[in-house]
Parts: structure tokens; C-alpha cells; sequence
């Protein structure tokens, strides 16, 4: 417990939810962390009356001892408020690190409600009782790989020869049409897109992972050669996110299609979380700092690394040195980070049509939810074995 603190207010900002909170026996930086809940009270019994709850808005105390806290909710705001006004010396405990829920919330609260997705996630429209009085809202017009006659692609044939090519059983057969379904429309072949969303179901070991690159390659390689005969103005842009809780499962679709041999894409996210063969393919995520470029230099310092690992550390190093990457955030055509990492500045601006879930099945859904509303989904291809883990989406 932290005795003989003061609150104060912030008169930085317009409203009065932002204090700052004095620490007299400030601990080690390592303590600390962003979005940590904080229970400051007028007495050290910590009267529920008299006591507020505020987490911290940076990564611990500056070197005065002074945290920037904000309010949990306007009852603790009035609160903090009367404190302020009447009590110089306070008590304050630090509790549990709620950054991963609290991004979550600060997500959905901003970005929820326009999401396209949202109203096939809901719920089944077609399972409507009788009884409903008011007639369903219109469905939202998705975002879709609209082919034209004149592009002259037969689907069916393409489908035909990635099955052939990448020898697909039956039921990967069926994930891929299920999915060129949802994503293309053509005519004489799919005039109306399908369902946006697909699940897909399997076991470990099952093949899930080579799958969803395989799909990913047919889309790319259809949207070569669509674009490849069109005018600029007239080319088809439909960017493809691969995420996930864990780094591992990310990393692992990707050198999937780098054994593949597709290497069109680029990687957010923590350097030394990130398989050493992705790194020549990551891009600067903090654009006010070098702490990425740092994490690598001390990479090189790791007496396990092989050849190969120090050629892919370097290459990484020398792309951050000359700053590239930053902008093929906007014009990779697949790019790959973990939920968390989804929230970094460089996404502002950022949209994903198509978002492919691996490891779905162990996911809380608000934290599935925040890639789909961070970067604007409109299909969405879900991985997942809920037989492995306790389903949860």
C-alpha cells in the first residue's frame, strides 16, 4: 500500500477524469505498467464511499513520483473529484495489469457499431420467429473481388489447378470454394457473394495452416492477374490480414507461403516474438522510436543464433537502418500481426476486407472482435480446433 500520497487534478485536460496521483515511496519502473488499476481512497480502510478506482494512462511514474491516472467510470470520477477537494494526504493500492481488457473495451466503444460485419456475427437473419413485429435492417454492402467478363478468369478452373497443384483432400477442397465463394462474385460463375464468414474445423495436424496459405496464394494470384490487365484506376485492392493471439501462430502461416514461395507480405509486431526466417520481412511499428532497431542489435549478441538466423537478424537491421518497410504497411497485400499489436499507431488509416483468425477456438470473443473492428472487416475466415481447446468463439 502506498501511504501519504496526494491527487491532483489535470488541468491539461477539458474533463475531470484525469488526475495525477503522487507517490512517496515510488518502486522500481519494472512494477509499473501501462493500464494498471489503481485504488485510491480518502481513508486507509478504503471505504467504498470514499474510494475510486483509475488506471494509469503511461508505463509508470515520472521521476518526481507523479502518475497520470485516469477515472474508470463517472462514479469514480465524482469521487476522485470530492477527494481533491478535500483531503491533501490519500492511500492508494496497485492491483492487477488490465491493459489487454482494457483495450478491448477502448476498441469496441469507439469502433463497434461500424463494423460491416456486426450483423452477420449477431445472429441468423433467415431464423427470425413470426412473432418479430419490426422487419429485419438492411444488410450492409460488403466488400468483395468483383470479376468482370471482360477479365476473361474462369474460377473454376483456377479452383481445379490449386487443388491439383497443392494436392488438397476433399474437405480443403470444399474450405477453398466455400471461401472464393464468399469473396468473388463472377458472372456465370458466382453472381451474389456467399456468407462472409467461414469456420473452418480441424485437428491438430490437419493441415489448417498450409490451407489458409493455399487460400491466400489463390486470391493473390487471381488479383495478379485480374490487375494485370486493368487500367490503374480500374484494379481491385482487397488487402488480407493474418492474425492471431500468439506470435507463433501467425508466424506460422507465414513461412507457410514462404515455403510456398510467396514472399508479398510484411509483419508487425515484437522482434524478438517473431520467428528469425519472418524478421527480413518486418516493418518499424513505433515510427517516434528505435526500440525495434535495438531489440535486434541485441539480437545479434545470442550465441544459439545460426548462420542463417544472423543473415535474417542483419537483413532486418539494415531495412530499419534505411526506414524501409514503413510505408508497405499501406501497399502489402498481406500483412501479418497479433491482436495485441493490432492497436499500434502505424494501422490508423489502415483496412482490412478480408481477415484470416488462426487459432480461433481459443480466443475470448471481445478480444476477437477488435481486429475486425480496428481495421474494418467485411470477410472473414476463422481457424480454429474447438475440440483442442474450450471454444470460446
Amino acid at each position: 500500500m502506498y501511504v501519504d500520497c496526494e491527487i491532483k487534478g489535470d488541468t491539461r485536460y477539458q474533463d475531470s477524469t484525469r488526475f495525477r496521483l503522487v507517490l512517496r515511496n515510488k518502486e522500481h519502473h519494472s512494477k509499473y505498467s501501462k493500464d494498471d488499476i489503481w485504488i485510491i481512497s480518502k481513508v486507509s480502510t478504503f471505504d467504498p464511499s470514499q474510494t475510486f478506482l483509475a488506471r494509469s494512462i503511461f508505463y509508470g511514474p515520472f521521476s518526481d513520483g507523479t502518475l497520470e491516472v485516469d477515472c474508470v467510470s463517472p462514479r469514480d470520477a465524482r469521487i476522485a473529484n470530492k477527494i481533491v477537494s478535500e483531503a491533501r494526504y490519500i492511500y492508494a493500492l496497485r492491483s492487477i495489469s488490465a491493459s489487454t481488457e482494457f483495450m478491448m473495451l477502448d476498441t469496441l466503444e469507439e469502433k463497434l457499431d461500424s463494423l460491416p460485419l456486426l450483423p452477420y456475427i449477431l445472429g441468423d437473419r433467415q431464423g427470425r420467429k413470426k412473432k418479430d413485429l419490426l422487419p429485419p435492417a438492411p444488410l450492409p454492402t460488403l466488400a468483395q473481388i468483383e470479376l468482370r467478363r471482360d477479365d476473361c478468369i474462369d474460377v473454376n478452373a483456377r479452383l481445379a489447378e490449386t487443388v491439383a497443384r497443392y494436392r488438397l483432400n476433399a474437405d480443403q477442397e470444399n474450405v477453398l470454394r466455400q471461401v472464393a465463394a464468399s469473396v468473388i462474385t463472377c458472372p456465370g460463375w458466382n453472381e451474389e457473394s456467399q456468407h462472409p464468414v467461414v469456420l473452418v474445423h480441424g485437428v491438430y495436424g490437419s493441415g489448417k495452416s498450409f490451407l489458409a496459405a493455399v487460400i491466400i496464394l489463390f486470391i493473390q494470384e487471381l488479383l495478379d492477374t485480374v490487375n494485370g490487365h486493368r487500367e490503374p484506376e480500374d484494379q481491385v485492392q482487397f488487402k488480407i490480414l493474418v492474425s492471431s493471439m500468439t506470435n507463433v501462430a501467425v508466424d506460422r502461416i507465414l513461412q507457410t507461403l514462404l515455403k510456398l514461395g510467396y514472399d508479398h507480405f510484411v509483419r508487425i509486431g515484437s522482434m524478438k516474438k517473431i520467428a528469425k526466417n519472418i524478421l527480413p520481412y518486418t516493418a518499424k511499428a513505433r515510427l517516434s522510436s528505435n526500440e525495434e532497431l535495438k531489440e535486434l542489435e541485441q539480437m545479434l549478441d545470442d550465441g544459439q543464433n545460426s548462420e542463417e538466423d544472423l543473415e535474417n537478424i542483419a537483413t532486418a537491421i539494415q531495412r530499419f537502418r534505411k526506414s524501409e518497410g514503413i510505408s508497405q504497411i499501406h501497399t502489402a497485400p498481406v500483412v501479418g500481426t497479433t491482436f495485441m499489436s493490432s492497436v499500434f499507431d502505424i494501422f490508423n488509416g489502415v483496412s482490412f476486407p478480408f481477415i484470416l483468425i488462426d487459432e480461433s477456438s481459443q480466443l475470448m470473443e471481445p478480444l476477437t472482435m477488435v481486429p475486425l473492428t480496428r481495421f474494418s472487416c467485411h470477410r472473414l475466415l476463422m481457424v480454429g480446433d474447438p475440440l483442442q481447446v474450450s471454444f470460446k468463439v
